[in-house]
């Protein structure tokens, strides 16, 4: 029997939702919402009231937790940003605004210029970029991906809390999808997401094997341009400097590697923050065979940045922003769902996959360019 992707989707959200915690009225809604979704669907029934009820609940339950502050992340941005609109150099010092107080901007040029307008408040520009990412699934038909993104508890939470992986998702997205058809476009999509954020290295080797000599071309041209201001005027031994401390800042071990270590032997390994980095450019070296398609290099990359941003004594939950909105965008297809746009994305013949020879015919449905 052919899985339904709506009841699917609905039944999905709806687990999520469900927390051990006291519900808000926002939750409470979407789960009726879901039931009598639920209750009137028919199988194959695909309307577009299961996909609006999704997004309108990712932005719901969003908003409603939106003055949850958990990171710091964007309060040292935002002195960041002041520091250079004042002239000085945003890297190479500790910063006050942090918890505790101390921690450097490690971040690219590229976060300085993505929160620039809205650097008194950058956690809304964080909440936009979670709310595009569902659109994007939403317009392409991903209803089990969009049903994962729009209410996955670590979700939820990673957009509003004052850390900035939503954002580098949403970077990730469009270089990955801008790739289908342009793959130059893409790398130089990737490129700004590295100047963003450098755990965006951990998609760059496969990326560019992949995308040949045009994309790497885009991607070292690109990555010339972002990077000038640190190379021309604040010096990449500031940068550098940055980058250091915010790795050897954290002593707690959590969420990591470490953690697992130390929980069992009750000793922390120092080596670890520095082997991780080892550990992840040997992954990335055996993963570059891994490079037939774009879902291949999307499981490449993402083995590599999860074993690099995890692999220390130290991370955090936030980190699985980054990738969430690559997995949820190919999450239908790899469950054999096929997609249901409602904007079809340009894509050459050449890059459309034969037929399924079991999936039951659907006029609505097109081959998922992807795989």
């Amino acid at each position: 029997m052919a899985t339904d992707p709506v009841r699917l989707a609905l039944i999905v959200a709806g687990v999520l939702t469900i927390l051990p915690t006291r519900p808000n009225a926002a939750q409470l809604l979407f789960l009726i919402g879901v039931a009598l979704l639920l209750a009137i669907s028919t199988p194959r029934d695909v309307r577009p009231q299961p996909i609006l009820l999704l997004l309108v609940g990712a932005v719901v339950v969003r908003f409603v937790v939106f003055d949850r502050v958990g990171s710091d992340v964007l309060d040292v941005t935002s002195a960041a940003i002041e520091r250079m609109l004042a002239g000085g150099n945003p890297y190479g010092a500790g910063y006050p605004e942090s918890r505790p107080p101390g921690a450097p901007f490690p971040y690219g040029p590229v976060a300085l210029l993505w929160y620039l307008p809205m650097r008194s408040a950058p956690e809304v520009i964080e909440f936009g970029a979670s709310i595009a990412v569902a659109i994007v699934l939403a317009l392409q038909g991903r209803v089990v991906g969009l049903a994962v993104y729009a209410t996955a508890p670590v979700l939820v939470a990673t957009a509003v809390d004052g850390s900035n992986d939503t954002s580098l998702g949403l970077m990730l997205l469009a270089a990955f999808m801008a790739a289908i058809r342009w793959p130059a476009i893409g790398a130089g999509v990737l490129a700004a997401a590295v100047a963003f954020k450098l755990s965006a290295l951990a998609f760059v080797p496969a990326f560019l094997v992949w995308g040949g000599t045009r994309a790497a071309g885009a991607f070292v041209a690109v990555s010339l341009i972002l990077w000038a201001p640190v190379v021309a005027r604040w010096g990449p031994s500031s940068f550098l400097r940055s980058a250091q401390v915010a790795n050897d800042f954290h002593a707690t071990s959590v969420w990591s590697l470490g953690a697992i270590v130390r929980d069992f032997t009750g000793v922390k390994i120092e080596a670890l923050d520095t082997l991780r980095f080892g550990l992840g450019g040997a992954l990335a070296a055996a993963t570059l065979a891994m490079r037939h398609s774009l879902d291949t290099l999307i499981l490449a990359g993402s083995a590599v940045y999860v074993v690099t941003l995890h692999g220390g004594n130290w991370s955090t939950f936030a980190y699985f922003a980054g990738i969430a909105p690559l997995i949820c965008w190919r999450l239908d297809g790899w469950l054999g769902i096929p997609p249901r746009p409602f904007v079809r994305w340009p894509v050459s013949p050449s890059e459309e996959p034969a037929p399924d020879p079991v999936a039951e015919p659907d006029p609505v449905a097109e081959p998922d360019p992807v795989a």
